[in-house]
């Protein structure tokens, strides 16, 4: 793994730090009022018998693994408002939103729709990625965690062949719902990795003693004044 200059180092753990409050309180909000309620409800109006439960749960973990992927990245780097960015983002959320609504319609519907879910997200992430490289802000930071974010954008763009072969490979409903969780799985694992690898870039020894010796340095400027 690349090592980092110590400034560089820091400054990526400061925005590391505000992405975890960043990440969380926007996931909760979505959450709460968004999306995850919308497929309970979807659920819950299904008769008993009916309700797919290895759907629900491979919808619920590709819920996680879009938005937790998105708003960690919006927490690391800035990029210029853009119209390609908005209907990109756009076309995510109605994709998710179409497949949640279809949960009731089988497994193929769900790995077609999955298929367009992982299409937006990984063209929204290289298309984040080109403006990202226009902003000053993102410099320092950038060329240290581009390369990862680019490959999780390419394993998901991964996903959309594969989601399309199973949809048509005449498998039995039980397996493509198994084959549905562990595609979110791997999908979380994904974004996982490359958050991890983005921590364990600001998580040396010498980075953290320039981290305490800077905010002791600090407390005495404060104490003098």
């Amino acid at each position: 793994m690349d090592q980092l200059p110590i400034e560089a180092a820091r400054e990526l753990r400061f925005r590391l730090r505000d992405a975890h409050f960043t990440t969380f309180n926007t996931l909760n909000t979505i959450f709460t009022g968004g999306l995850v309620a919308f497929l309970l409800r979807q659920v819950l109006e299904m008769p008993a018998a009916q309700r797919p439960w290895l759907l629900v749960l491979a919808s619920l973990l590709t819920l996680i693994a879009c938005w937790s992927g998105l708003f960690r990245m919006l927490a690391l780097v800035r990029f210029p408002s853009r119209m390609s960015d908005a209907l990109l983002s756009f076309g995510a959320g109605a994709a998710v939103y179409v497949m949640v609504s279809l949960l009731d319609a089988g497994p193929q519907v769900w790995m077609r729709t999955s298929a367009a879910v992982a299409f937006f997200g990984g063209v929204g992430t290289l298309n984040m990625l080109r403006g990202a490289r226009m902003d000053p802000f993102n410099d320092d930071v950038l060329p240290l965690i581009e390369r990862d974010l680019r490959l999780a954008a390419w394993a998901r763009l991964g996903f959309v062949p594969l989601m399309l072969l199973l949809a048509e490979s005449g498998l039995p409903d039980v397996v493509l719902g198994a084959a549905a969780v562990a595609g979110a799985v791997l999908a979380l694992v994904v974004d996982d990795v490359v958050w991890g690898r983005s921590v364990a870039l600001t998580s040396r020894p010498d980075v953290l003693a320039s981290e305490r010796q800077a905010l002791r340095e600090a407390a005495l400027l404060g104490e003098r004044r």
